[in-house]
């Protein structure tokens, strides 16, 4: 989670309090600020001959009447050539970056935002070019191209573009995994603008740092191509051509290696120390080695964790989900709103296909609050993620025998045909309210942008519209609000705002992840009155994901409670309370604290939900239930309607769980 210290507060006062309290890059960055206003002047101030006229004696000492720093072995005055030199330096350093970020960033966030097989090939390219010596390959370049400062320039800048390939992609994977990338992703922004305005303005510390690194690095390529005669071609001045017509006349006049060595050495050590400056500045360092040390997960194994953590898909999986359509295209009920049908969802894993949807059935009708219900790692986060259309294509199978919004078959929708659905139809929020927002930007600007997403509204009427929605979330002062940015409010506060930004297109859905986990209990408690008040009025179907029966019985009109990727039992909230007919809700009941009467210690569930690639072939509660028989274990039992709603056990008429004692339920 990105805290008030990242993001825009990185480039704040803090940031530069921070840079000007370490000498070392302060006198670098002085340094480089003397070597750019000298070499301004040189460009537009001294003559073009300067560096290059012949009118001395070769190799006069300094200090004397030949210059500063004498003459080199064809009587050219030396101080003008470094003078020179120092302009060619700045040039190295501009076109070096250039070219270099201009190729390995666009790269490398490609790579670490879809991630996958393109994600792979890129990083063998990337890995191979880097495998070659850099020398080697400059020199190799060069005799192809031929020897000149633009030519070199140019291999240079491609030489190092792999590095800014890498650093952008391991920056990349920190920040898609935000909750502000995935809203972004849930308001149906399209990808470029998420990549340009989410995702670019959120890495661009540690590239700061690495441009650094590498305009010191290039001018001392620079300087090596040249003293090899394959860069600057004399009599063009170059720090390396200067060192390398003083090593041939080393024994004659010793000190004109010495010119060019010190302003090589300390220009490049000039950029390493303001490098490291904006490193302790902007406080990056232990994150990017984080992200490095502990490297992308391959593609099956981030899938399997998504599924299993139930955390949110990647952001690279806003591309549709395979839905086969159906020849079916029969209209939903008036009362539904959104219809799925035998939803399965599998992912691919090191031992292959992995089911971690197992035939998800799911009915909201408009303003109904429809709450979802289970342990961790049960599939409440997936099945909203798959309900968003936010499968990743390359990693995960998605299939519906019936997918429809409003009456609508969303199965087979492109990407922006999807995303133009997202967030103007079927809108998310998340349980962290911080990483839901994006800290480089105002909340007014982020609610406003999903607007302008989706209506096509100019950016004062998006703003006024940003305005109004943070109104109608009972927020004081919405003018001033709207100009925060999120780490200057409350988690309250906060979480309203990603309200807003969700209800900002008026959708028919909205499924909530959790909304109040982060938040205390009297904020929770606003929160929850909030969706029902918004619910209401709108008349908008509200699928709440939690694993807090307490707040399910608060707010929601009919529950199905899930485990280990399958609905085990729907029904309306007074039933699932009174009279639950599946051993897990029951267990689930019996394992929430009540202050309400004098009952029995609060009895625990023991053992978890089993491996998603471990299924057993009949009822995957067996194992825990106290009731389970021979034939629960045997086959797979299929979810039947009963008197309530529906239930996924064979021995429902058997047993009647609201009279059995709390004791013999659990299983030791």
């Amino acid at each position: 989670v990105m805290t008030k210290h990242e993001g825009r507060n990185r480039w704040g006062g803090a940031g530069i309090r921070r840079f000007m309290r370490q000498p070392m890059a302060i006198a670098g960055l002085a340094a480089l600020a003397v070597m750019a206003l000298m070499a301004a002047v040189y460009g537009l101030f001294i003559p073009g001959g300067a560096a290059t006229n012949q009118d001395g004696m070769p190799f006069q000492a300094p200090l004397g009447a030949a210059g500063l720093l004498g003459t080199d072995s064809l009587g050219r005055d030396v101080l003008m050539r470094m003078w020179g030199g120092t302009e060619v330096a700045a040039v190295t350093a501009s076109v070096v970056l250039l070219v270099a970020m201009s190729l390995g960033v666009p790269v490398g966030v490609v790579a670490g935002y879809w991630g996958g097989r393109l994600d792979q090939v890129i990083m063998r390219v990337v890995d191979g070019v880097m495998s070659f010596p850099a020398i080697i390959l400059a020199m190799a370049a060069v005799a192809v191209l031929g020897p000149g400062l633009m030519n070199a320039l140019f291999i240079i800048g491609v030489i190092f573009a792999p590095r800014f390939a890498r650093l952008a992609r391991a920056s990349t994977i920190s920040v898609r995994h935000q909750g502000y990338v995935e809203a972004a992703i849930v308001a149906g922004l399209p990808r470029r603008r998420i990549i340009t305005r989410h995702v670019l303005a959120n890495i661009r510390g540690p590239l700061l740092v690495e441009m650094a690194l590498t305009s010191g690095n290039a001018i001392g390529a620079e300087a090596a191509l040249s003293f090899l005669g394959l860069g600057v071609q004399s009599p063009d001045p170059s720090w390396g051509n200067i060192l390398s017509d003083g090593y041939r006349g080393i024994f004659l006049a010793p000190w004109l290696v010495v010119w060019p060595s010190v302003a090589i050495g300390l220009t490049v050590l000039a950029f390493h120390a303001v490098g490291d400056g904006l490193t302790d500045a902007l406080g990056i360092e232990s994150r990017v080695r984080r992200v490095r040390r502990r490297g992308a997960p391959v593609a099956g194994e981030a899938a399997a964790a998504v599924a299993a953590a139930g955390s949110p898909a990647p952001a690279g999986s806003t591309a549709r989900a395979v839905i086969p359509p159906s020849s079916e295209q029969a209209p939903a009920a008036d009362d539904t709103v959104l219809e799925v049908a035998d939803l399965r969802v599998s992912v691919l894993a090191q031992s292959g296909w992995t089911p971690i949807l197992r035939g998800v059935d799911l009915r909201l009708a408009p303003g109904e609050i429809h709450g979802l219900v289970g342990e961790s790692g049960s599939g409440k986060t997936m099945a909203g993620q798959a309900l968003m259309g936010m499968i990743p294509p390359d990693t995960a199978r998605m299939r519906a025998a019936r997918f429809a919004l409003d009456g609508r078959d969303l199965r087979g929708l492109s990407s922006r045909a999807m995303a133009d659905v997202r967030g103007n139809d079927i809108a998310m929020i998340f349980q962290d309210p911080m990483s839901s927002l994006n800290p480089s930007f105002k909340v007014g600007e982020q609610i406003a942008e999903s607007v302008r997403r989706h209506t096509g509204a100019s950016r004062r009427v998006a703003w006024a519209k940003a305005v109004e929605m943070l109104r109608l979330m009972h927020i004081p002062s919405p003018s001033r609000i709207a100009d925060c940015y999120p780490h200057q409010l409350s988690g309250g506060m906060r979480q309203r705002c990603v309200i807003a930004m969700a209800l900002s297109c008026d959708p028919k859905v909205l499924i909530a992840d959790e909304p109040t986990t982060a938040l205390d209990v009297t904020i929770q408690a606003q929160i929850l009155d909030l969706i029902k008040e918004k619910s209401q009025e709108l008349n908008m179907a509200v699928l709440f994901v939690t694993h807090d029966l307490g707040v399910v019985a608060d707010v929601c009109d009919r529950v199905s409670v899930m485990y280990a990727g399958q609905i085990v039992e729907t029904a309306a909230v007074e039933d699932i309370f009174a009279r639950p007919t599946h051993p897990y809700t029951r267990a689930l009941h019996d394992a929430t604290p009540r202050l309400d009467t004098i009952a029995p210690a609060v009895a625990a569930l023991h053992g978890g939900p089993p491996q998603f690639d471990e299924l057993p072939p009949g009822c995957s509660f067996a194992a825990r239930c106290a009731w389970a028989s021979d034939a629960c274990a045997a086959s797979p039992v299929l979810l039947e309607p009963t008197a309530t709603g529906s239930t996924r056990c064979i021995r429902r008429q058997e047993l009647d769980l609201a009279l059995i004692p709390q004791k013999e339920l659990s299983r030791d």
